[in-house]
């Protein structure tokens, strides 16, 4: 994969973030999809940004999941 790094959005975390969770309109997440295919670095940006969207929703499941206590425990 090559580095483009010159056309980078300057608000990269956040882009990728807007862009793994589906929020980016669709001339901007074809525009950065295109971007993707050329920049390792943006790449990388949205990679992390799927791992952290992916860990925030198991935190939220698990925060509204029951808690269940053991037998015998108050």
């Amino acid at each position: 994969m090559l580095s483009n790094r010159d056309q980078c959005p300057a608000q990269l975390s956040e882009i990728a973030e807007a862009y793994v969770m589906n929020t980016l309109d669709r001339a901007s997440a074809a525009a950065f999809e295109d971007h993707l295919m050329t920049c390792s670095r943006c790449a990388a940006a949205a990679e992390d940004a799927e791992h952290y969207v992916r860990a925030m929703k198991i935190a939220a499941q698990r925060l509204r999941a029951p808690i269940v206590r053991a037998a015998g425990s108050h």
